[in-house]
């Protein structure tokens, strides 16, 4: 299910219910006949159902810049705050003039309502993500809800031996990455990954699993290694291309026979064994391995080996795990580049960089790529 429909969904079921709560209500509380407490409740539900729609629209836009995913207690409070703080605004004018009373009045019944609607939110809202499930906003990144290659839903997808993530799609067999839990294609099928997350927006997991399938250098797998990075399929992968190449270990050979799940301790000491066998030195610190991968995802947009998206939305996630960790903000340009481009495919202007727009953000960004470059050249 598409955002869209999953907000009009989300929004009609919620007024639905609402209207048959908020008609006796209404009609105990201002000693109304019901046919006239209907006719506010349709009302009142109308205006609700509009802003049900554009809130929900503006909250999940603000979740999915969140580093935390899922929707935690704390969370699912700060939403229905802000929903029925809204309608509070919303609904006291409309009130005082139906009901033909003061708007002290219309405010203080308001309240009341407030109060009871605040717990149906959080309660409609929690039902209705068990139901569908969560959106693409606040999903984990481990919890694919859509095939890439099919795009098949799978949130409601449940396996016959069990509640264990799928490892191929159920319908088109697409392989999914256990580790990293997102469908998808190796890299052969690199080129198809890009191609639906360069149309993805900021959906977290088309980015990724385009990342993930993009083949790795040496170079690259330090930094990541340095950065804390899970190992996934990649790692395997350029075992295996080293292989090919005439190198040989026996910590590579076992790293290139390895295949999902991946249990992360024992794979970051095969890794770390497999960097020492081949003499391959660690970076000196997260800054500088943080600086070569930048530069590398940089060369990447300059040779258009990857959508200019994905790459940003990449170094933006190690911009926010950098900052957050280290105070490190190196990559803090990415970081607003990122969200440039972002509010461009949906905005007509962007106030994250000092220029840029529709027509000539992208040589913008090609622009600041040299730039980086010049000063971070590849090694």
């Amino acid at each position: 299910m598409s955002p869209q429909r999953r907000r009009v969904l989300q929004a009609i079921l919620y007024e639905v219910f609402a209207v048959a709560f908020v008609t006796p209500i209404l009609s105990l509380a201002f000693d109304e006949p019901a046919t006239s407490s209907f006719g506010l409740a349709v009302t009142l539900s109308s205006i609700a159902l509009t802003w049900n729609y554009v809130f929900n629209s503006l909250f999940e836009r603000w979740e999915a810049r969140q580093t935390k995913r899922g929707r935690s207690l704390a969370r699912r409070l700060v939403h229905g705050i802000g929903f029925e703080g809204g309608l509070v605004i919303l609904f006291i004018p409309v009130m005082a003039l139906w009901l033909k009373t003061s708007a002290l009045n219309a405010f203080l019944t308001n309240l009341g309502l407030l109060v009871f609607f605040f717990v149906y939110a959080v309660a409609f809202t929690w039902v209705f993500d068990r139901v569908f499930g969560l959106p693409e906003s606040a999903a984990e990144p481990n919890s694919p809800t859509k095939c890439p290659v099919c795009h098949r839903d799978l949130s409601l997808a449940t396996r016959p031996d069990g509640p264990e993530p799928f490892e191929t799609c159920p319908s088109c067999g697409g392989e999914m990455d256990s580790n990293a839990g997102r469908a998808g294609l190796r890299h052969e099928a690199f080129i198809s990954r890009a191609k639906i997350a360069e149309n993805a927006h900021s959906t977290a997991s088309a980015h990724a699993f385009a990342m993930q399938a993009l083949p790795a250098s040496a170079t690259e797998l330090l930094a990541l290694r340095k950065l804390g990075r899970g190992v996934d399929q990649r790692w395997v992968e350029w075992a295996v291309a080293m292989l090919g190449k005439g190198y040989d270990t026996p910590s590579l050979r076992r790293l290139a026979g390895e295949s999902p799940p991946f249990n992360q301790f024992e794979m970051a000491a095969l890794v770390d064994a497999t960097f020492g066998e081949l003499e391959l030195s660690p970076f000196e610190s997260p800054a500088d391995a943080a600086v070569a991968y930048a530069s590398i995802l940089a060369q990447h947009i300059l040779d258009r080996v990857i959508p200019m998206n994905v790459a940003l939305w990449e170094l933006a996630q190690r911009y926010v795990q950098r900052s957050d960790v280290d105070g490190d903000q190196n990559l803090h340009d990415f970081y607003l580049l990122h969200y440039a481009l972002d509010d461009l495919r949906d905005l007509e202007v962007q106030n994250y960089w000092p220029k840029g727009d529709r027509e000539t953000m992208d040589e913008v960004i090609r622009d600041y790529c040299r730039t980086w470059l010049g000063q971070h050249p590849l090694k």
